[in-house]
């Protein structure tokens, strides 16, 4: 049971940190877009894969915890 509450609980941090993310990046639109499309392409992509990453790092996180917790029944 506590290994489903930390399961959910993370994903729903981790989800909550990417939707603030996303909703801060559409805000600046133009402040990042004014520097160009190609610097705004690089700078996307550059978002997605440290978003992409911290998702992984709290997912991994997730099954770590859960594999100890399992073990340790």
């Amino acid at each position: 049971m506590l290994r489903k509450i930390f399961g959910v609980t993370c994903i729903a941090i981790a989800i909550s940190i990417l939707l603030l993310s996303i909703i801060s990046d559409v805000i600046r639109w133009d402040e990042k877009f004014s520097n160009g499309l190609l610097n705004y392409a690089v700078d996307t992509l550059n978002t997605f894969w440290g978003y992409a990453l911290v998702l992984g790092i709290i997912l991994i996180w997730d099954d770590l915890i859960s594999y100890m917790l399992r073990k340790g029944k």
